[in-house]
């Protein structure tokens, strides 16, 4: 599965309508050698797992942390990095920070 960049507001209302695909956020800080940790983990889980329903949209929050201070509002979901974000139907199912998150929790 292809990952998008997450690089523009516009986009989180893109992700809020879309509903025939779950929509998962990774948010990741580069200086943290944990998030590194997190992200390499999780996309290797990614590709053990049937992602054919999934849009995955990777979040730099060291260069777009006004994004993510957007998807705290939009969502409720209070920031962490690493932090993983599953939507359907334009609301959180799920989400989990630092060692909780797992690739499994997309098809979940």
């Amino acid at each position: 599965m292809k990952r998008k960049d997450l690089v523009d507001i516009e986009q989180l209302k893109e992700i809020a309508e879309t509903s025939d695909k779950t929509q998962v956020i990774f948010k990741h800080s580069v200086a943290c050698p944990i998030s590194s940790m997190m992200l390499k983990r999780f996309e290797k889980g990614l590709s053990e797992i049937d992602t054919s329903d999934v849009e995955y949209y990777y979040l730099d929050i060291f260069s777009y942390r006004h994004i993510s201070n957007e998807i705290e509002k939009k969502f409720n979901v209070r920031h962490e990095s690493p932090q993983l974000l599953v939507i359907n139907k334009g609301e959180v199912n799920t989400h989990a920070s630092h060692s909780d998150i797992a690739a499994e929790m997309v098809t979940a």
